[in-house]
């Protein structure tokens, strides 16, 4: 075997290994979350977010439902800055996650300003927001009894 042919067997074994995603275990996502608590600044926040991209969801989805992280809004605006800038190719997902759980959507759109991403571009359609349920529809009264609709339906 030639030795080009090693090395580019090497770079594909690799890469295809270094692409394969894994679930965080409790114990992990619990120690970056606590990292995450005790080093509040936006380099820390980016580094974490850099080496954990492929779990970023998850641990914002973490910070915003942990108690450590409630009621502190510049966190959290720092740390979907932080996302954004750490996990561009994530943008459209970071937003969902955002929108789900009820963040302002202008503290969304200039995370994502802040990060470098056109804001205008997180309006797409995402894995994550694809899975909301959607509630099922009311039963409108129309007709006569007094508009209740509930004995006839009126021809007008």
């Amino acid at each position: 075997m030639s030795k080009h042919f090693i090395t580019q067997l090497i770079l594909i074994t690799s890469t295809m290994i270094s692409s394969f995603s894994y679930a965080m275990t409790d114990e992990e996502k619990n120690s970056l979350l606590q990292q995450l608590n005790n080093n509040a600044d936006p380099q820390s926040y980016y580094s974490i977010f850099r080496n954990n991209c492929d779990n970023t969801l998850e641990l914002l989805e973490a910070m915003l439902t942990n108690k450590m992280f409630t009621n502190q809004t510049p966190n959290t605006a720092m740390a979907f800055q932080s996302a954004f800038r750490a996990c561009p190719h994530r943008a459209v997902d970071l937003s969902a996650l955002g929108q789900q759980n009820y963040l302002d959507q202008s503290l969304i759109a200039k995370a994502a300003m802040l990060a470098g991403i056109d804001p205008t571009q997180l309006t797409k359609l995402s894995e994550t927001s694809s899975n909301r349920q959607t509630p099922a529809p009311t039963r409108l009264a129309v007709g006569g009894n007094g508009g209740t609709g509930l004995s006839s339906i009126s021809p007008n």
